[in-house]
């Protein structure tokens, strides 16, 4: 569009001004003339031109500008008008920005113009920036585009300090918010062309696509007859895609392959599954025959109804004659085998010293002795090593044996490598397979002018480095002083050496890759449970030698189980690593954030108190909230959330194994915690419905006896022990079948929790101190919250927590008193302390029974309810030898 002339739309305002100074009666006028004449342009620059002129013309202004705002509010030079005025780089420069960088914003702030009538200045217009504007007056208006300030126009006036009227102010004030209105207009024309072109394209690209492709694309009717066929199909089968159209597939397969066809294609339809791409003998409409991969899929409606099948057809008839040419290259290969014997043997000093290179790991040192055996061996003067990278497609120099000038390779290929392309030699070697041997290298083209004028090179062998098929270098020998016909030997033996050279490096980067997966989870990338054990010793020895602090967090995903049962494990393992992903951007770069096992995560916090780890889970389990996870297939995300448990070093504890039961511990509290506020009240379920709906109850708590048993068999033993006890006093008191296996349960895990014991103190044969005994003491707790973790039964949980108060109050862990404590936990305290007592200890010998029930009726009243004393004894059927 071509730029609009403002000079007719200001004059009833200059004759105006000149009989009456400052009279603004027309500035009404201009303004809807100039928002009709923007409403007819469709280019940006014209616009900005129509602003800034018509700025210039009526204010008597000497220099106009429009600013747009881009990001971090950096200024762009929109338009520009009148005398004077700095490049489109000098407004775009860093020196401009921060020059006015304050009033921009100002302007954000303030959302309204602002007017300087001249020296002295406000605080946000510096005096350079006024110098080198030349500024005597200044007027800038910001562009306000609903909340946002899109950009700013500013009016100056250098020659003179006229200050800009109120009247003018108004007037560029209405001035921006019509070219706003215009600006966004024509933003979203330009949008909407682009739109149309790039579908337009895009619809090109696909038609271009189907009609340049060797495969035939087709669709499918839900009887099998085709509806659409690409025109390869007239190549491959020799029908026209119309003559297609219509047929029905079996027509064009022979029989046996049209009877698998037909199957297939009606047990798609039925069950709608995906069918695996397989092969069909088909008859071309010459008769000949010919071979097709066929791959299909569902094509399914807007109601997500199958309307037909849709697919490739590919001829493989040539890649099946090859295939069964198998024999006759497998005789070939075992010719070139033979060969390459041939080969390795005349070249085998030099193979023994690469033999030998393999007995390290390090690539460097193995390219060396490779470079000197070469170099000894050949008529050249110099061998050189490169590194090919098939990420970016480079040739990197690594090492060269004839080169003392390290400037030579920076001269050469600069530290980022040179593309195989720019040397016609290494392309060649790299395409083939095969060495490239030149022996006039000037004006070959074999390598670039000026790498052959640098290094002076007169012959030049190149040799790939291949290693199954791929080219992981290149070994270069050549010669600055003589042209040389490289001997057929010597090539050979060094093709070898490139070989094994290949095979060597490939070895050595598999062992480095092989390091760091081993220490690596294969999911989520981060350390894996075997090198969380290392860092974590690792950090406890630095801390105790540096007497620093550090925090570590173990975190579990709740729900995970149900997660991966409802959509599987490959949707489990996608939540996990993002949820790891999130774990990570939100912890600190220091912090370690490791895959513990399963859904469980540990976090390692150098240098954190216990607060800090309480604060910084709280973040984690904020963003892992906040960005729910997305399933595969799913478009919303689904909610997730965590829990977790903290413990600090030293505060908590001192070593790996009682930090992290105690962090364990604080988890399953917390999954508690989020169990009680989803479901409310735990469920109380009868044996019978316990023993039909949930069998692995019975399952789990065996196997949790068998994990203590492992680390103290007396507390294993004990258990099941008890369990049997509390049965016998159970069916004495004829309790309910409800409340008899809930006794049940309570006996077999009252102590589970010694689980977090230090085995220095579970074990330890004589009395405990104050400090180990409160240690000991945490069992009951710890026992409480692994039970309701698993299995959610308040009358259980209550009888493992309160088994060690007693009658008398004087019991832990809450000091509760006579009928405060549970009736179960009344029942359990006696029948756990006979058992104790008639068993083995590391401290004492065991009592006989007699003993035991004596003691049991003296601490009647005191340490036990005399009523389940009773009752327990009368169970044993020692009432009468007692008394007697």
């Amino acid at each position: 569009m071509p730029m609009w002339d403002a000079s007719s739309l200001y004059q009833p305002v200059r004759a105006a001004e000149e009989t009456n100074p400052g009279a603004c009666a027309e500035y009404d006028t201009i303004l809807m003339r100039v928002a009709h004449a923007m409403a007819q342009l469709d280019d940006i620059d014209a616009i900005f031109h129509l602003v800034n002129s018509t700025l210039v013309e009526t204010l008597s202004c000497d220099r106009s500008s429009t600013f747009l705002m881009g990001e971090n509010h950096s200024l762009r030079l929109g338009g520009q008008s009148g005398s004077g005025g700095g490049t489109r780089d000098a407004y775009e420069s860093d020196a401009f920005q921060r020059a006015a960088e304050p009033i921009v914003r100002w302007l954000c702030r303030e959302r309204r113009s602002l007017v300087v009538s001249g020296p002295p200045f406000p605080p946000m217009l510096s005096a350079r920036l006024a110098a080198e504007l030349n500024l005597r007056s200044l007027m800038v208006v910001p562009l306000l585009d609903g909340d946002r300030v899109a950009g700013a126009i500013t009016a100056s006036r250098t020659d003179l300090p006229v200050p800009f009227t109120p009247a003018e102010a108004e007037f560029a004030e209405g001035l921006a918010s019509h070219a706003v209105v215009a600006l966004r207009r024509a933003q979203l024309r330009e949008d909407n062309a682009r739109h149309v072109e790039a579908l337009r394209q895009s619809e090109q690209r696909y038609r271009a696509l189907v009609e340049r492709a060797q495969d035939i694309i087709f669709s499918l009717s839900l009887d099998g007859t085709f509806s659409f066929a690409s025109p390869s199909a007239e190549k491959v089968v020799g029908y026209t895609p119309e003559e297609m159209c219509g047929m029905h597939f079996n027509e064009i397969l022979l029989p046996a392959s049209a009877a698998i066809a037909s199957e297939r294609f009606a047990g798609a339809i039925e069950y709608d599954k995906e069918t695996p791409p397989i092969e069909y003998d088909a008859r071309r409409k010459d008769g000949t025959v010919v071979k097709l991969e066929v791959s299909v899929t569902n094509l399914y409606g807007p109601d997500g109804a199958i309307i037909g099948r849709h697919g490739i057809a590919r001829d493989v008839t040539e890649r099946t004659r090859l295939l069964q040419s198998k024999e006759s290259q497998r005789r070939r290969a075992q010719a070139a085998l033979r060969r390459e014997r041939r080969q390795r043997e005349r070249a085998e000093t030099l193979l023994q010293v690469v033999t030998a290179a393999a007995s390290t790991l390090s690539v460097k040192k193995i390219l060396i002795q490779i470079c000197d055996a070469v170099a000894r061996m050949s008529v050249a003067d110099r061998c050189s090593i490169f590194l090919h990278d098939e990420t970016t497609g480079l040739i990197h120099p690594l090492m060269s044996l004839g080169i003392n000038d390290p400037t030579l390779w920076g001269k050469f290929l600069g530290a980022d490598g040179m593309p195989n392309q720019e040397a016609r030699g290494f392309e060649e070697a790299r395409r083939t397979g095969q060495p490239v041997i030149e022996t006039r290298v000037p004006d070959s083209g074999v390598v670039p002018d000026f790498w052959a004028e640098t290094f002076q090179l007169k012959s030049l062998a190149i040799y790939p480095m291949i290693h199954r098929d791929r080219v992981v270098g290149m070994m270069t020998v050549d010669s600055p002083y003589r042209f040389l016909k490289f001997p057929k030997e010597e090539v050979e033996t060094c093709a070898a050496i490139a070989r094994e050279a290949a095979i060597i490096i490939e070895n050595a980067r598999l062992f480095e890759r092989t390091q760091q997966e081993a220490k690596t989870d294969f999911l989520t990338g981060f350390p894996n449970h075997r090198y969380l054990q290392d860092l974590f010793e690792q950090h406890l020895a630095e801390a105790e030698q540096d007497g620093k602090q550090f925090c570590i967090a173990m975190v579990d995903v709740d729900n995970f189980k149900l997660l991966n049962d409802v959509h599987g494990h490959q949707a489990g393992d996608a939540v996990l690593k993002q949820i790891a992903t999130v774990m990570r951007s939100t912890v600190r770069p220091e912090d370690i954030v490791g895959r513990y096992g399963g859904d469980e995560f540990l976090l390692i916090l150098p240098g954190a108190s216990r607060e800090d780890g309480e604060n910084v889970l709280e973040r984690v389990s904020a963003a892992v909230e906040e960005s729910g996870a997305f399933l595969p297939g799913v478009e919303t995300p689904i909610s997730m959330c965590i829990a977790w448990g903290v413990a600090a070093y030293p505060a908590d504890g001192t070593t790996r194994r009682g930090l992290i039961s105690l962090a364990d511990a604080g988890l399953m509290e917390r999954k508690l915690r989020h169990r009680r506020r989803e479901s409310g009240k735990p469920s109380r379920l009868s044996t019978r419905d316990l023993m039909q709906k949930h069998p692995e109850t019975m399952l789990l708590a065996e196997s949790l006896l068998n994990v203590i048993d492992q680390k103290d068999a007396y507390t294993g033993h004990h258990s099941k022990q008890d369990a049997s006890l509390c049965l016998l006093l159970a069916d004495h008191l004829e309790l309910p079948e409800r409340d008899r296996y809930f006794l049940w349960l309570a006996g077999m895990l009252h102590d589970i929790g010694k689980i977090g014991v230090p085995d220095s103190v579970l074990r330890k044969p004589g009395s405990l101190t104050p400090d180990e005994w409160s240690i000991m003491c945490q069992h009951v707790t710890m026992s409480e919250n692994m039970v309701r973790g698993l299995f959610g039964i308040e009358e259980v949980c209550d009888a493992v927590r309160c088994h060690h108060e007693r009658f008398d109050g004087k019991g832990y862990p809450n000091g509760l008193k006579g009928d405060e404590i549970p009736r179960l936990a009344r029942m359990l305290s006696v029948v756990d302390a006979y058992s104790a007592m008639v068993h083995d200890r590391p401290y004492r010998r065991r009592m006989n029974e007699i003993e035991a029930i004596a003691e049991l009726r003296r601490h009647a009243g005191t340490q036990f309810d005399p009523e389940m004393v009773d009752a327990f004894l009368t169970a044993l059927g020692r009432r009468e030898e007692l008394a007697a």
